[in-house]
């Protein structure tokens, strides 16, 4: 009889140390067992968005990309916003950004270190000339959807891709096997 209690008990503990035994097995196990942790992340991936919008108008605004250095992106965002500012210059215009809102409707954890937010957006934009910086555009508001990824990278949160929607078109289910390979 104490065999056949002995035996399975023996092999759960096992099993319960393998598990432990695994990459990130413990912070897994911590992130999700303590909420003041996730608040915690929650908030620090909401700060990172925030950061990312802000910066991306001074970018456009001033074009000004040195600050890219520090901008919380992965490398191909960092690239992508770089190359569109150029382009805009080498059209002789500029892309003046400003928001107005930015409201966050969810956050959710893929693993402790992949993140996907959703936020409401409100900008105003306008083209100017590059040169004199004359309006050349009418002001427009646009109201957008933005879904942000994001992953921890060296201690900190950067936002690795996004897709931006108009707001009242309904956002498509997110990629959970793509967003694991990143």
């Amino acid at each position: 009889m104490k065999t056949a209690v002995i035996m399975p008990l023996t092999g759960l503990i096992f099993a319960f140390i393998g598990a432990f035994m695994q990459p990130g097995a413990y912070d897994s196990f911590r992130f999700h067992t303590s909420p003041q942790l996730r608040q915690n992340e929650t908030e620090a991936v909401k700060n990172t968005i925030k950061l990312f919008s802000s910066s991306v108008a001074g970018f456009y605004a001033t074009g000004y990309v040195a600050g890219l250095t520090q901008f919380p992106a992965d490398n191909l965002i960092r690239r992508r916003i770089f190359q569109d500012i150029r382009n805009w210059e080498q059209s002789g215009k500029k892309l003046v950004m400003d928001r107005d809102k930015l409201t966050m409707r969810e956050v959710r954890f893929i693993t402790p270190e992949l993140a996907v937010a959703l936020a409401e957006e409100n900008w105003f934009s306008v083209y100017q000339d590059r040169n004199t910086r004359r309006q050349i555009s009418e002001k427009r508001a646009n109201l957008i959807v933005v879904r942000y990824y994001l992953k921890k990278k060296w201690g900190r949160w950067v936002v690795i891709e996004y897709e931006v929607h108009q707001q009242g078109d309904k956002i498509p289910p997110f990629p959970v096997s793509r967003v694991l390979k990143w």
